[in-house]
């Protein structure tokens, strides 16, 4: 299978992808799935994964969030629940494992 597992959607302050123009590159470019992982919010991957059901798209949208922590950004997939940014990297792993 092929993923990518690291795309920001319109939800992120750095992209303005909007959801179904992913979901069709992902289609185009012969993807299985991604991880919508957008900085400090999870609702982009949530909402896209929702879209996807209701096209009936065969791309697997797996959830995600890339959490600016103390040290650096730290990428987070299967979640879908927001995690606060600025902890540090042992305490936002602490908050995803919850």
């Amino acid at each position: 299978m092929l993923f990518d597992l690291h795309v920001h959607s319109c939800f992120s302050k750095d992209s303005d992808s909007d959801l179904d123009s992913i979901l069709k590159w992902a289609k185009i470019n012969g993807l299985d799935g991604l991880a919508i992982c957008d900085h400090d919010s999870v609702e982009g991957g949530v909402a896209c994964s929702k879209r996807a059901e209701e096209l009936d798209c065969d791309i697997l949208v797996i959830p995600g969030i890339e959490v600016s922590s103390a040290e650096g950004h730290v990428l987070i997939i299967g979640v879908n629940k927001a995690i606060p940014p600025g902890l540090s990297v042992p305490e936002t792993i602490i908050c995803a494992r919850e």
